[in-house]
């Protein structure tokens, strides 16, 4: 037995010491390498239920026409039948909460290694510069920008769902397959703008739901879509706090598909100005 005056080595002792916040990270981070491996074991037991299904019911059928009825073969077939659908049905209920929670870890991950005084990158432009800095920064937009960077569409007007034309700087809209390594895709809208002030943000804000109404989910999506939208200030590299204030409070409301499911989603503006050779962020959004 171990006297009161010694030190104890134990889990609580090496929990004391450890920075809360990274421990909050480094778990994020383990859960979130669990979740993929078991989502990926419910993607396979679904198919693997609907084959079995298709194949028992198949058998069955060609059992009893080609034999005959038989009690004891139709019972086993029968059971197999019912795992199959409780195996795919299981499957298929448990698939959204786990893109849910993998797109909320995902958000934390991406926080991880933010900065609040990030660097610019280097590039001719502010426009060009953020581009890079996403690429760094956000893993869905790095994988797909990559890989095609004609995904990145500059001075685009796009059509909303009331058929007025919106202007932007920069929207980055990737197409998703099964296949793809990371677990989601991401749209970005981008302005520039001389100064962000309270009409800018709204502007943005219309812009951004009209368009996202009409558009709906992006062209051959699989997988869950996020949404960026950013107004870059190029004249000042500081935000009032009544500007910061309105980005966080009107915030952008659209559709969001997680595991095949449409949910209400809001995120800010994010308000993004450079100060000397790092970034001063008004709002920022990981999700």
């Amino acid at each position: 037995m171990t006297d009161f005056g010694e030190p104890v080595e134990s889990l609580t002792d090496a929990v004391a010491f450890t920075d809360p916040i990274d421990t909050v990270f480094d778990i994020n981070e383990q859960m979130l390498r669990r979740v993929s491996r078991i989502r990926y074991v419910l993607t396979y037991a679904f198919w693997a239920g609907v084959i079995a299904l298709l194949l028992a019911t198949l058998m069955a059928i060609l059992w009893v026409l080609l034999v005959g009825p038989d009690p004891s073969v139709l019972a086993v077939l029968g059971l197999i039948i019912v795992l199959s659908i409780v195996a795919a049905w299981f499957a298929y209920q448990e698939r959204p909460f786990l893109d849910e929670y993998q797109i909320l870890a995902g958000a934390v991950h991406r926080a991880k290694d933010w900065l609040p005084r990030s660097r610019v990158p280097q590039g001719d432009s502010p426009l060009n510069r953020f581009v890079a800095y996403l690429e760094a920064h956000d893993d869905r937009f790095g994988y797909f920008y990559t890989k095609e960077p004609e995904y990145l569409q500059r001075d685009v007007l796009l059509k909303g769902k009331s058929k007025q034309q919106h202007h932007f700087d920069a929207f980055f809209e990737p197409s998703s397959f099964p296949w793809d390594k990371i677990e989601e895709s991401v749209r970005v809208f981008i302005r520039e703008v001389d100064e962000v002030d309270s009409s800018a943000i709204e502007d943005m804000k219309e812009a951004v739901e009209d368009v996202l109404s009409a558009t709906g989910r992006p062209r051959w999506v699989s997988k869950p879509c996020g949404t960026r939208v950013v107004l870059i200030q190029t004249q000042s590299d500081q935000f009032d706090d009544d500007v910061i204030e309105e980005a966080n409070e009107r915030r952008i409301s659209y559709t969001r598909n997680i595991g095949g499911t449409p949910t209400d989603w809001s995120l800010p503006v994010e308000l993004v100005a450079e100060n000397g050779d790092s970034y001063n962020f008004g709002t920022t959004y990981f999700g």
